[in-house]
């Protein structure tokens, strides 16, 4: 081999390390990039995470939080679940209410999904497991609006201060036996007065949206509250059931009437009632009830959807700080 051959294979190799060296330098000068690009994914504001919170009574809630993305705009809405139910049967649902930028907290009530746990308030050390037959009686339905509705409220709360909601637009979705809860403790939240200077300590619920709403579960009943809420709050109602069940339908109409008797059903102009119609009921051709409505291409979802931006995300109520309530 001539000399010429030997430094033309000797140049050919070192082009061909140079330029894998500076293959390699391009890419650790991309890498920081990538990294960063990674970290930003990993560090997303609105991803959802799950939260436990702890009642006065000793259970140990589980929640699923999307947070809201539109800051101090974000209208919170709160998922309750039917009977033997999880915060799981909201997943579609809140996903799509979550796109929309609204701030959404799925909760296993107590006894449900995986608020399982509960500790004696006097030995923190003792700990027995709920199942959902432990809570089907009057007292533990009572103990879900009086006790996890408050916690869950207080949660939202610190949420609230920090600007990431506006609790005073909070809108509360029920099914079956979440529906009882949603509208007693929408009772309560009405209940409590208006402090000196204008302080708020309730009044927050603005909206209800009642999937095959129950007239009587367990021995709690929901006239009182429901004529309550219709009589003397400016609360917006969106009753859904499916049709062609006799007994949800019975109850749905029920729980319409007992609304409609004190608030406008009849409209000249649709501009009259897209401004003034704060009660729907929104019936679907199945016997499908509750949560199990939802998923089934039957326009329950976008019929909530569009409530919402209705009757809360058009409405305007300002924000306002809400920390001294944390202290009471």
């Amino acid at each position: 081999m001539s000399h010429i051959h030997v430094l033309s294979n000797v140049w050919k190799s070192r082009r061909a390390f140079f330029s894998l060296c500076l293959t390699c330098f391009a890419l650790l000068l991309c890498l920081p990039g990538i990294v960063a690009a990674q970290n930003k994914e990993e560090e997303d504001p609105f991803k959802p995470y799950d939260v436990d919170l702890a009642t006065k009574d000793g259970v140990t809630l589980k929640a699923t939080y999307f947070p809201g993305k539109n800051g101090k705009d974000s209208v919170p809405v709160l998922l309750l679940h039917m009977f033997e139910g999880s915060r799981g049967d909201w997943k579609g649902l809140a996903e799509m209410l979550h796109t929309k930028g609204h701030a959404v907290i799925a909760l296993d009530l107590r006894g449900h999904g995986a608020s399982t746990t509960v500790r004696s308030p006097a030995n923190p050390s003792l700990t027995k497991v709920l199942t959902p037959k432990d809570v089907d009686n009057k007292q533990q339905v009572e103990r879900m609006y009086e006790d996890d509705m408050e916690t869950v409220k207080r949660w939202l709360l610190t949420e609230h201060n920090a600007g990431k909601m506006n609790i005073e637009k909070l809108c509360l979705i029920g099914a079956e036996m979440g529906s009882v809860v949603a509208v007693n403790w929408a009772m309560m939240d009405w209940k409590w007065p208006v402090l000196a200077g204008g302080g708020k300590q309730g009044q927050d619920v603005q909206a209800l949206i009642l999937l095959s709403p129950e007239t009587n579960y367990k021995g709690v009943q929901t006239t009182i509250a429901c004529t309550t809420l219709a009589q003397l709050t400016p609360v917006s109602v969106q009753i859904v059931v499916g049709s062609n069940d006799s007994k949800s339908l019975n109850n749905a109409n029920q729980v319409y009437r007992l609304f409609s008797r004190y608030r406008p059903t009849t409209f000249k102009t649709e501009e009259e009632a897209r401004q003034n119609q704060n009660l729907f009921l929104s019936k679907h051709p199945t016997t499908l009830q509750g949560t199990k409505m939802l998923g089934k291409n039957l326009g329950v979802e976008p019929r909530c959807i569009a409530f919402i931006e209705l009757r809360l995300s058009d409405k305007n109520i300002p924000w306002r700080e809400r920390t001294s309530l944390l202290n009471k």
